[in-house]
């Protein structure tokens, strides 16, 4: 079972039945005149946030969503029937947000069993009884019923997590959740800015469930990818009911780092500050930089850790199992991350980008899954493009013969094969496009929000 934060689909209210036309023919009535009842009212599209849902997963595959339209009026000024309300199950914490470029807020379900009519069904047309007047004795006229309502939106679900790691890029907070997950499920390098969107880990201790968020590191931004992943880094901290701030204590505290501890610091949520990369660090500062960190962040507890060795891992781990609320899980107990597999094909090609490449190409490098197909034989077939920005640096990922992009490739087809249990044919292309950072829809795929 996978797990999708948005989804695009449209949705349709029913129209108003047609009004009727007819005469009353009753034996010993004389003068019948017109008795065509109205139409009925079209169904409401209606959104209901339930209990037992933790994804939008289904809203990939059942997009469009039509609510009956009413029945038509008949004789003896009978009203037809009205539509059936359509009602559109969503989980608790799902935003319903406008198609548009600033993707506006229209509905934010909060709380199990909220309701909302968010588009009324038409209504029906009148029968021609109703057009009766004294200088038209026997009309013929009729409504055809007003129609439905219809609009694209978006539905996106806030992701509720226990924790959300903040940090600067390469403070290890994606190989930290890897080792409380137990589990490979965030890409690692040691590239800087490799994490691009936040990320769920589902981590178990004992009888607790984790819901770690892994976001991307914070740093100036100087273009539109750079904004969204700082923003992306932001709202997962908003969307947490308790900050892990991740410094690198291997690294000096500078500038860089006093920006994101400024901006935990304004926060009302719970703090643990833990200080990573001890195993490479000045033992000498640690507790030095714990002490004025503290000062000021006012942590509920400090951790030294190495998530790289492990150390002091467990009794963080331990600790944020000790933090969380008792009550049921929100996932299944062999989920471990909130990623699609093709987000996470997609990430396994870019790590394998920069594992192999190291300098030679930028952080700017994105892929793309283009094309999924599972087999009836039990295999899937995946068609990736890289992208680039510069001609000079395809020659660098094709390499002389193509060696390079067969390395990258088989590397990566292994690591999407034990990903997904099966066996994966995957092809890889590369195009140069110096503006892959402005397509709105590669946004959208890599799970970030377009930023102004």
């Amino acid at each position: 079972m996978h797990f999708l934060d948005q989804a695009k689909i449209f949705i349709r209210s029913g129209a108003g039945g047609a009004g009727a036309v007819a005469f009353r023919r009753e034996k010993f009535v004389e003068y019948g005149g017109p008795d065509g009842g109205n139409g009925g009212k079209g169904g409401d599209i209606v959104f209901e946030a339930v209990a037992g849902l933790n994804t939008l997963i289904d809203f990939r595959y059942t997009q469009h969503f039509r609510a009956a339209r009413g029945k038509g009026g008949s004789g003896s000024n009978m009203t037809g029937a009205g539509g059936d309300d359509l009602v559109v199950q969503v989980p608790v914490g799902t935003q319903i947000l406008a198609d548009d470029e600033d993707r506006t807020l229209l509905a934010d379900f909060t709380t199990e069993g909220q309701t909302i009519h968010f588009l009324r069904g038409g209504d029906g047309g009148r029968g021609n009884a109703s057009y009766k007047t004294s200088t038209n004795r026997a009309p013929r006229q009729h409504g055809p019923g007003w129609p439905g309502e219809e609009r694209y939106v978006w539905l996106r679900l806030k992701l509720l997590a226990d924790c959300g790691l903040l940090g600067l890029p390469n403070a290890g907070k994606s190989t930290l959740v890897n080792a409380l997950v137990g589990q490979k499920v965030a890409i690692v390098s040691p590239k800087a800015q490799t994490t691009r969107a936040r990320l769920m880990g589902i981590a178990i201790e004992e009888q607790a469930q984790l819901l770690l968020v892994d976001t991307p590191g914070i740093f100036a931004p100087r273009r539109r990818l750079d904004r969204a992943m700082v923003k992306a880094a932001w709202e997962g901290a908003e969307d947490a009911d308790r900050l892990v701030l991740v410094i690198d204590a291997a690294a000096k505290v500078g500038p860089r780092v006093e920006q994101v501890i400024e901006g935990v610091e304004a926060r009302s949520e719970p703090k643990i500050l833990v200080l990573n990369k001890v195993d490479i660090a000045d033992k000498g500062q640690l507790l030095t930089i714990a002490q004025r960190l503290a000062e000021r962040l006012k942590p509920e507890q400090i951790f030294m850790i190495s998530s790289t060795t492990g150390d002091g891992v467990e009794d963080l781990k331990a600790h944020l199992a000790a933090a969380m609320p008792t009550g049921p899980w929100q996932f299944p107990d062999d989920q471990l991350t909130d990623a699609t597999d093709r987000m996470v094909a997609a990430e396994l090609t870019r790590e394998q980008l920069y594992l192999q490449l190291h300098a030679e190409v930028p952080y700017s490098a994105a892929v793309e899954t283009e094309k999924w197909e599972d087999r009836k034989d039990g295999s899937t077939v995946i068609h990736q493009q890289i992208l680039i920005e510069r001609d000079s640096q395809k020659a660098i990922v094709v390499g002389k013969g193509g060696a390079r992009l067969k390395a990258i490739g088989q590397a990566s087809r292994e690591a999407i094969a034990e990903h997904l249990g099966r066996k994966v044919h995957l092809f890889l292309h590369v195009k140069v496009n110096p503006k892959w950072d402005e397509d709105r829809g590669l946004y959208e795929d890599i799970g970030l929000d377009w930023a102004d």
